[in-house]
């Protein structure tokens, strides 16, 4: 993605891959050695380069809905929690696998086994493990990636009012258990109190929407399980906005949010952020993995308007036009925040033409010849149910009316 490099999980990475290696120095951390796997003999491109995905969003019948109620928890809280339709607990279900897979190619590649060669190129290194593995978008292997933001892409378009610029990379953030082998987890709870905002310390992050996607059940062996945790109302603290990129470089001290909330998801459920909220993971005392995909959205605009996000920190909610309801600033509907309503509009309108048509060929048929306008309406539905009910008999003993 575009800008990303001052998120903390960028997404224009070396590549991670499963083939032969050499040591390297992180820019950002001189201190800190990671793996860079170099490109695969015979391969003619460079792996580390970014290319254009092209993703058609999903259907939208089979797209989690945004309601009112949302989007007020959105505007409030800074964050909202969407269930999943039938089509997507499928496409998460995919993701989930694609997910284990990717974690045991790379145990066999740390083993010094190299069996899987779809797994080239499809990660970016890191050095930050296992809960912050860059997923390469623009490989066929991550496909069931891809289709999970397929069904996320109408709702962010929702949000922005405009079409959203696909990323090149997603998050796939998957927490072993905490603690040591022999650890009384069970009785153990979160004892983290930091707290981040996405940006490396730059709140003009390039970001208009974090979406979080739970590929795992919450484990209801424990009270801390590797939530989404977070401080709401937080992407809102203009205070806190003021001082965190000192903050975030040690010059002044954390500023005190009070106490987090704990977000619980069940598998598939979906996590709509705003970028500014303050959040973290809770350890997981659970005896199973838990396992994450997080994308980070902004509009396909912002590749020609580099300061798209410039107020964002005068007007949180400004970079999410579709928060309003309805509504812009003149106090006009807003054009493209109600295509999707216009559109739904218009097929009802359209079904009410058919309807009618019906309605009037079937009463002809009948022989029920009276003016139906000049009847209420109340007479007009109770004329439709009876002949309903009239052609229902008729289709059971199958003569002709």
């Amino acid at each position: 993605m575009m800008g990303d490099n001052s998120s903390r999980y960028f997404a224009n990475l070396h590549p991670f891959g499963f083939g032969p290696t050499q040591q390297w120095v992180d820019a950002e951390n001189q201190f800190l050695t990671e793996l860079r796997v170099l490109p695969a003999k015979g391969s003619d491109t460079d792996s580390s380069e970014a290319c254009e995905l092209e993703l058609e969003p999903e259907k939208e019948a089979n797209c989690p809905q945004l309601e009112e109620v949302h989007r007020a928890e959105l505007r409030e809280q800074g964050f909202t929690v969407v269930g999943p339709t039938a089509a997507f607990r499928c496409a998460v279900l995919d993701a989930l696998r694609l997910a284990n897979m990717l974690l045991g190619a790379a145990v066999n590649w740390s083993l010094g086994n190299f069996s899987a060669p779809w797994a080239d190129k499809l990660l970016a290194s890191n050095s930050e493990g296992c809960h912050n593995l860059r997923v390469r978008l623009n490989d066929e292997a991550s496909a069931p990636f891809a289709k999970v933001l397929s069904f996320i892409l109408p709702l962010a378009e929702e949000l922005m009012q405009e079409p959203v610029e696909v990323p090149n990379c997603c998050q796939l953030a998957s927490l072993p258990p905490d603690g040591a082998p022999t650890s009384d987890w069970t009785s153990q709870g979160d004892q983290t109190t930091t707290y981040h905002v996405d940006g490396r310390g730059q709140l003009k992050n390039n970001i208009a929407l974090i979406v979080g996607v739970a590929l795992t059940p919450p484990e209801r062996s424990s009270s801390s399980w590797g939530a989404f945790v977070c401080h709401p109302g937080s992407h809102r603290n203009a205070r806190l906005h003021q001082q965190y990129t000192d903050q975030y470089e040690g010059r002044v001290e954390p500023m005190d949010l009070g106490s987090p909330h704990m977000v619980p998801l069940g598998q598939a459920d979906l996590l709509v952020a705003h970028p500014l909220l303050a959040h973290r993971r809770s350890q997981n005392w659970s005896c199973s993995w838990r396992h994450w995909v997080y994308y980070r959205l902004r509009p396909r605009s912002a590749q020609q308007n580099p300061s798209w996000q410039d107020g964002v920190l005068e007007d949180p909610l400004g970079i999410l036009p579709g928060l309003a309801t309805g509504r812009d600033g003149a106090g006009k509907p807003s054009e493209l925040g109600s295509s999707r309503k216009k559109r739904r509009r218009k097929q009802a309108a359209a079904r009410s033409g058919r309807e009618r048509q019906e309605f009037g060929r079937r009463r002809k048929a009948l022989g029920w010849m009276f003016d139906v306008h000049s009847a209420s309406w109340f007479q007009e539905c109770l004329l439709y149910c009876a002949m309903v009910n009239c052609l229902a008999l008729h289709a059971t003993c199958g003569c002709e009316i």
